[in-house]
């Protein structure tokens, strides 16, 4: 992958053309503080270990559906074996080298994480599926949180009556037996006019908080968003909560859009919020050059520990980009994978591992597959 180096005012990332794609097993990134105001904090975040194959893919036979992608890391306890909460569909005569279209609805199915660390292969027994309601026609790219013995679960519900961008919804469900599909309780979008946050607004990533309110990042796919004249907004916003139900947005962007860089088209959540040891908050999130759900790459930003509606820091470039695998890029036919969307990266999946300030990511590729990559965190001295 190429990066310009430029001046911070600049271009910071250009995409490469396809001869550049980078397709090494292990690689090394890092990413600076992204502005001058926010550089005393000096976080740094390295890739230290990125599998060059996919972790589940329907052609290599560790995965039961054609396209299985943007899976939520599940924590586990002791009754429960962590895994993944993986969004699947199948596709309808899809030649490699060729991007979708889907044939089945989106769901989501379990697997679990083996002794090693590793994904075992993903069956056909459907966790979550959508109620095929007019408000949830589908259900999306889970994110999981862990909080007093309850799992908490965000998703997409995408509707059948209003128009995009209003009929893309926040759904929360909530339950103590996860791996039951029958336990799981929703939370919105029971009767009319029941959100949980205004349509408009999804992909929310929790942070709970050990005394209220709770934060959940979400992205604004409303038109007249605070400080964007251009139409819909694009952004992560921020939202709070008493109770992790009842979410209020504040009209306040966390992350905004930066023009002329790799994230200036959208910004979408990750995974949510990861604890670090200094006490702040390691945020991935989804970024895309173009505002069509197309280059998407994952930075990060660290969120202030004290008040997580501070960033204190911004990474300039990416740690995962969609040009860095032949299964990211997805209408390639150097690669036998699969390709629902082409150009995509997307994480909505992390856990932690052993080592102090290591992480696990889990991510898409091309709304096709599951991939892995291992990030360490440098942070600066307790403040």
């Amino acid at each position: 992958m190429m990066f310009a180096v430029l001046a911070m005012s600049t271009i910071a990332y250009l995409p490469p053309s396809s001869a550049s794609i980078r397709l090494n097993a292990a690689t090394t990134r890092s990413s600076p503080q992204a502005m001058n105001d926010l550089d005393q904090h000096n976080y740094t975040v390295t890739v230290s270990k990125y599998p060059a194959n996919p972790a589940l893919s329907w052609t290599a036979g560790t995965s039961a559906w054609q396209f299985a992608y943007n899976a939520a890391y599940l924590p586990g306890s002791a009754a429960v074996k962590g895994g993944l909460l993986v969004r699947v569909q199948n596709g309808s005569a899809v030649p490699v080298g060729s991007c979708g279209p889907p044939a089945s609805e989106s769901s989501v199915v379990y697997t679990p994480l083996n002794a090693n660390g590793g994904v075992e292969p993903l069956g056909t027994s459907v966790l979550f599926k959508p109620r095929n309601t007019s408000w949830e026609q589908s259900v999306e790219d889970p994110r999981v949180v862990f909080n007093a013995g309850t799992w908490w679960m965000t998703y997409t519900a995408n509707g059948a009556v209003a128009r995009p961008p209003l009929n893309r919804h926040q759904g929360i469900a909530s339950s103590t037996q996860p791996l039951d599909p029958g336990a799981w309780v929703r939370h919105c979008g029971l009767t009319s006019g029941d959100d949980c946050v205004p349509p408009g607004l999804k992909s929310g990533a929790m942070l709970v908080r050990d005394q209220p309110p709770h934060y959940m990042f979400a992205y604004d796919l409303r038109k007249a968003c605070p400080g964007n004249p251009q139409g819909v907004c694009r952004h992560t916003v921020i939202t709070t909560s008493p109770d992790l139900i009842h979410w209020t947005p504040s009209n306040i962007t966390l992350l905004a859009r930066r023009p002329g860089m790799w994230d200036a088209g959208l910004i979408e959540p990750g995974p949510p919020p990861l604890l670090l040891a200094s006490g702040d908050y390691l945020f991935f999130y989804n970024g895309a050059t173009l505002p069509n759900d197309r280059q998407y790459h994952v930075g990060w930003a660290i969120l202030d520990g004290r008040d997580p509606s501070r960033v204190i820091q911004r990474s300039v470039v990416p740690v995962l980009s969609w040009t860095d695998r032949t299964w990211m890029v997805g209408n390639s036919t150097a690669d036998t994978a699969l390709c629902y969307t082409p150009s995509v990266v997307f994480c909505n999946g992390a856990r932690p591992l052993e080592a102090v300030g290591t992480f696990e990511l889990f991510f898409g590729g091309a709304d096709a597959v599951i991939g892995t990559a291992v990030v360490k965190v440098d942070a600066p001295a307790l403040r």
